[in-house]
């Protein structure tokens, strides 16, 4: 039986954290040992670990790498906890040098987690417990070790070097924007680690063109869909237009309520919902800065800012569309949710080439420039005074869920990490 373990920065309510689950559960389904390895882990999660699946990170107390339960109960909803592990206090050392050495290292640390980006203060924490991560790889016994993201690949190969795993990178957003966020310095850095991994997956045929420029061994594989979605069947579409997304400045839902509110103008019986969490950095202003928009168009009774409810999909399936903002990704999660249960649903082309990874405009969908409220609004506008490009995108966008199941997206990750 062969062991993957999958490095991921964030166990979150995110779309990497579902994806990673959704991958994980097929593959111990199939007779594999899998376990994620996560650099921090959030709280009130309502992302279920599958069974037999095991999840370890760094306890901020005793600095151990320890295996956490992850326990939403049956509804997933707001009110889900994560069981932490006892705190181990012994052998705690009482000497002048090393409480002197860990004081400077935690104001140093503290100093610099205060850039939001936090990136050099992950890789401090990282090196501060290098010895610890290697000592979970050596115990882990892991043949593959699967790294969500550059940054990963360096640590990972760190800590595992001699170990005999084979390493993948596993990108998860547009180049462009991983590498300006990354900085062009720790970029060159990673690279070199990156061109010692066994090879390189991306999101999308345009992100592998990219890639294929400086790496060998890129492959495609796109992600799965969240299995057992709802089928929409005959329904009586509601005058609502939805998004389910983080509320992330990435997100640009700015964009959105300015076309929505050109759109209102027209169609004043229409609603817009967005549901999401705003729990990362940066995200619970966002949304405030948002609230404020609203507020600031009069449209409180229109536009309403919704918490990620657990069964978003049941929620949703009756909308008249999906309205996604984005300026890049990936392959938005929620997209492709949108598309299994047959919204129709009008994109932005962000950055990534995601949309067009898996939409046709106007045989499936509707594509839309980044950044440019007018042609959003003339797209919802279509979809809102043609019901039969509607109906003709929704019934067509359906046919994503065989693409893109589990099951077939599972067998093409074991055709790469097994060669």
């Amino acid at each position: 039986m062969k062991k993957i373990v999958f490095f991921i920065h964030n166990y979150s309510n995110g779309g990497v954290t579902r994806r990673m689950v959704n991958l994980s559960g097929e593959l111990s389904k199939m007779g594999y040992s899998v376990e994620m390895l996560s650099l921090h882990v959030e709280e009130n999660l309502k992302i279920q670990l599958p069974q037999n699946v095991k999840l370890a990170a760094r306890d901020k107390k005793s600095r151990r790498i320890e295996y956490i339960t992850v326990n939403c109960g049956d509804s997933c909803d707001n009110e889900d906890i994560i069981e932490k592990p006892k705190t181990n206090t012994q052998n705690k050392s009482k000497g002048i040098k090393k409480k002197l050495k860990n004081s400077i290292t935690s104001i140093v640390i503290f100093l610099l987690s205060l850039d939001k980006k936090r990136r050099i203060f992950n890789g401090v924490v990282f090196m501060r417990n290098k010895k610890k991560y290697r000592g979970y790889f050596a115990d882990a016994n892991a043949d593959v070790v699967i790294c969500i993201g550059e940054r990963l690949v360096k640590y990972a190969y760190k800590a595992s070097k001699g170990l005999n795993c084979r390493l993948f990178d596993a990108e998860r957003s547009a180049h462009v924007i991983e590498n300006k966020e990354t900085g062009r310095f720790i970029h060159r850095i990673n690279k070199k680690y990156m061109k010692k991994a066994d090879g390189i997956i991306v999101q999308t045929h345009s992100e592998m063109e990219a890639f294929k420029k400086e790496y060998k061994n890129v492959y495609v594989i796109n992600n799965p869909l969240t299995p057992n979605l709802p089928l929409p069947g005959d329904i009586k579409r509601k005058k609502e237009i939805v998004n389910f997304c983080r509320y992330s400045p990435q997100k640009n839902l700015e964009l959105l309520i300015d076309a929505f509110n050109m759109f209102h103008k027209d169609f004043p019986d229409y609603t817009l919902r967005i549901f999401g969490d705003a729990c990362l950095d940066g995200e619970p202003e966002y949304k405030e800065s948002l609230y404020e928009k609203v507020k600031g168009l009069g449209l409180n009774d229109s536009v309403l800012l919704m918490p990620s409810v657990s069964k978003i999909h049941n929620t949703v399936i009756d909308s008249a569309m999906f309205v996604s903002s984005s300026d890049f990704e990936g392959l938005s999660n929620s997209m492709l949710e949108a598309m299994a249960i047959g919204l129709p649903c009008i994109c932005t082309d962000c950055m990534g080439g995601g949309t067009r990874e898996v939409m046709t405009d106007r045989e499936n969908g509707l594509i839309v420039p980044m950044n440019d409220a007018d042609a959003m609004y003339r797209a919802m506008k279509e979809f809102a005074e043609n019901p039969a490009l509607a109906e003709k995108c929704s019934q067509n966008v359906i046919k994503i869920r065989e693409k893109l199941s589990v099951e077939k997206i599972t067998r093409q990750w074991l055709e790469v990490i097994e060669k």
